[in-house]
């Protein structure tokens, strides 16, 4: 079993499961999204034969609750495309902290501006 650490001031923001496979193969990797000291995200793996007790056992329902999130999202985005037919449509970001602000108050850095 390979030990995983992360570098000080690093955090996972979120681990889920997602099954892989291809013709005469499968797959149970753990993603990970890693934020470092600096801000910037990054993507890990955790193999299965790494995997504790713990994420054997959450394994299967971590997976399907990110195939269900992942379905509604794509959903989601696929209207919201149709329906504004061709604008631009996405996510709007403070220019302050390029915190996330969905048009209101940026939850960083909790200024109130105009997102770009």
């Amino acid at each position: 079993m390979r030990r995983y650490t992360l570098p000080k001031g690093d955090t996972v923001i979120t681990a889920f499961a997602e099954y892989a496979n291809g013709p005469g193969w499968s797959n149970r990797p753990v993603w990970l999204i890693v934020r470092n000291s600096k801000g910037i995200l990054r993507q890990d793996c955790i193999q299965p034969e790494d995997q504790t007790n713990e994420i054997i056992t959450l394994y299967s329902t971590s997976a399907a609750i990110h195939k269900a999130m992942t379905d509604a999202v794509t959903t989601f985005v696929t209207r919201r495309r149709s329906i504004y037919k061709g604008k631009k449509v996405g996510p709007t970001f403070c220019p302050n902290c390029s915190g996330y602000v969905g048009g209101g108050r940026c939850p960083r850095c909790s200024k109130r501006k105009k997102a770009t």
